[in-house]
């Protein structure tokens, strides 16, 4: 008679013992490497978002736009105090990081002093228009160079500005100069 040989199974417990022990070894590496630490690392222009400023030129703009509905009236005074404050918190926000936009912030305030001057004239929404273009445009340019991920909102306050139409009388179109105002504001909040 033949002989049968009887294997026993070899047992699998050690190749699920290393496995494990594999799978515990990229999992500790890959949890510390997500919690690696900034304070050995100086801040680079594009981490400026992570960093919480509290400007008083901002906030002055924000407590204005944002308290709820302004009552637009003939005299444009508050169009007037709203277009002063927006440029000098953007001028405000462009000193913290650093970035030249006092020429345009001029233009804008001379723009601003202008609609106060004649109640009548049907050149204020084109000087409103003006005034924003030069103010969505300074916040751009901010935004692409100091505040990456700032680019919805940035893109948002020159779709707002876009609207308002400069052969419409600016009475007339008070809902889309304050959802400029609004996203403006929206925007200099997150960057401040």
């Amino acid at each position: 008679m033949t002989e049968i040989k009887i294997q026993k199974k070899k047992s699998i417990l050690p190749y699920v013992i290393i496995g494990i022990v594999v799978l515990g070894v990229i999992a500790y590496f890959l949890y510390t490497s997500s919690y690696e630490t900034t304070g050995e690392k100086p801040l680079s222009k594009n981490d400026l978002t992570s960093v919480r400023e509290n400007n008083s030129q901002v906030n002055a703009y924000l407590s204005l736009t944002l308290s709820g509905n302004p009552e637009m009236a003939l005299d444009h005074a508050y169009m007037n105090e709203a277009l002063t404050k927006l440029a000098d918190a953007t001028e405000a926000m462009a000193n913290e990081v650093g970035f030249d936009i006092k020429a345009d912030i001029d233009k804008v305030k001379v723009l601003a002093e202008k609609i106060t001057k004649d109640p009548y004239a049907v050149t204020h929404s084109s000087d409103i228009r003006k005034a924003g273009d030069i103010i969505s445009e300074s916040l751009n340019s901010m935004q692409k160079a100091y505040f990456p991920g700032l680019k919805n909102e940035a893109a948002e306050v020159q779709r707002t500005v876009a609207n308002i139409n400069p052969q419409i009388l600016t009475l007339d179109q008070k809902d889309y100069i304050n959802t400029f105002l609004r996203s403006a504001a929206d925007l200099l909040q997150k960057m401040n």
